[in-house]
């Protein structure tokens, strides 16, 4: 009868040991030092100030992902994510399509997930697998935060950080513009070949209504 009580308790911690291992096995965090790139990968070139990376073994975590259930359909299913300060976050997740079904069957390798914190914090985003890899936005309360990966080209290392710690003014980046010229917009506004007038929106010979524009294509 002791035997029998020891071996169940042996029996207990071990299937809860490698139950809680497996949901963090697939993440691990990484000095940035020792990070060795395939040839042909760089770095992204806008950094924020304050990140971890973690390296992500992509094929047990799609493997995993593969027996999410679908949305709404109830509890969804156990994962951990890593977080900026080096520790790891558990949520669930549900299988949550954003293309229509002959697209993604004609896709599969693009997947999408929706997520929420399971630990008490207040966190609910997406998730998702590409041939890029493994790609994550959450809403926290501390701002959005990201999972990209660290170096195009690859899919083992990933850039953990929020997003309000992108400092963007750290970089001389160019000024932003849409490329279009005040000559261009004038044009847009009178084509030419068009002539424009304005007339009361009650109508013609009315007074009184607001403005309105009637152009006449010749």
């Amino acid at each position: 009868m002791r035997k029998s009580f020891f071996l169940i308790s042996f029996l207990t911690l071990s299937i809860s040991y490698i139950t809680s291992g497996q949901s963090i096995s697939y993440w691990k965090q990484v000095d940035e030092q020792s990070i060795r790139l395939p040839q042909g990968s760089s770095p992204l070139d806008i950094l924020p100030t304050d990140y971890a990376i973690f390296e992500l073994d992509l094929e047990k975590v799609s493997e995993i992902l593969a027996g999410a259930p679908a949305e709404f359909s109830g509890a969804g299913l156990p994962l951990s994510i890593p977080m900026p300060d080096g520790t790891l976050a558990d949520i669930e997740t549900w299988n949550s399509p954003v293309m229509e079904p002959g697209l993604s069957r004609r896709y599969p390798v693009l997947q999408s997930f929706t997520a929420r914190r399971t630990d008490g914090a207040q966190a609910t985003g997406r998730l998702g697998l590409t041939w890029q890899g493994f790609h994550a936005a959450f809403q926290t309360p501390r701002g959005p935060l990201l999972i990209t990966p660290y170096a195009q080209g690859q899919t083992r290392f990933y850039l953990v950080y929020f997003l309000n710690d992108m400092d963007y003014s750290l970089y001389d980046l160019p000024a932003a513009s849409c490329g279009v010229t005040h000559e261009e917009l004038k044009e847009e506004e009178n084509p030419p070949g068009v002539t424009t007038q304005l007339v009361s929106s009650r109508g013609s010979g009315s007074t009184g209504g607001n403005p309105i524009s009637l152009r006449t294509y010749r």
